[in-house]
């Protein structure tokens, strides 16, 4: 049996490093729902809410009233986060 020098050890982990990557890359795309639970952090009025979610803040439309500190779910559908939504409450 053949025993690996140190240039194909590194070799191997640089090859493992770059399948990881483009794997995380695929990963990102993927089209599959995101959900995150987040919290509201200003009521802006007309409906309209800024909330903390997926380590960032978004104004997003709500139906009924929400207060700041509600928790809740908010959604990206498809992972197209143009459609991002804070999801029902109830």
């Amino acid at each position: 049996m053949a025993t690996l020098n140190k240039q194909d050890i590194d070799a191997l982990k640089e090859l493992a490093a770059q399948i990881h990557r483009g794997c995380q890359q695929l990963i990102n795309r993927a089209s599959y729902d995101r959900t995150s639970i987040g919290q509201v952090t200003a009521v802006n009025g007309g409906g309209m809410y800024t909330v903390a979610a997926f380590g960032g803040t978004y104004t997003l439309p709500y139906k009924q009233g929400l207060a700041v500190g509600t928790i809740v779910r908010v959604k990206v559908p498809q992972n197209n986060w143009k459609d991002i939504y804070i999801e029902s409450t109830q």
